[in-house]
């Protein structure tokens, strides 16, 4: 069985979750809205976002993340997720009256996207969905 890999921390993530900079002493706001160099408030320098290339998967290590994911509570959503190419707020959007059990189809009319504390219902990104 081949090894599932593991997920790179992007830089941008770092940036977003406060990882290397305590949010716990320091006021994330006094940093400012600065991409790059040491933050005012704390003096560490935050890192730079590199753009990663995007490597998909092969086949026999999705099927190994798969069928470790079958036994997850969300298990059928990452089956439909890999099997539909839906992505995470298009899945997080749908609704049982979306589901053709006769035409094996489903129909993407909407999106949940989270913004700060609260989650929003949107159109999905492309018309390809609706």
């Amino acid at each position: 069985m081949l090894p599932i890999p593991p997920i790179p921390v992007a830089a941008t993530l770092v940036r977003a979750t406060g990882i290397g900079a305590s949010r716990r002493t320091t006021n994330p706001a006094s940093c400012g809205n600065s991409q790059s160099g040491p933050c005012p408030a704390t003096g560490v320098e935050r890192p730079l976002a590199e753009r990663s290339r995007f490597t998909a998967w092969e086949p026999a290590q999705l099927g190994a993340f798969l069928d470790t994911a079958d036994r997850h509570r969300l298990g059928p959503l990452y089956d439909l997720a890999a099997h539909t190419g839906l992505r995470r707020g298009e899945i997080a959007g749908l609704r049982w009256s979306d589901v053709s059990w006769e035409r094996e189809s489903i129909l993407v009319a909407f999106a949940r996207v989270q913004t700060d504390r609260e989650v929003m219902e949107t159109t999905p990104k492309s018309e390809a969905g609706i």
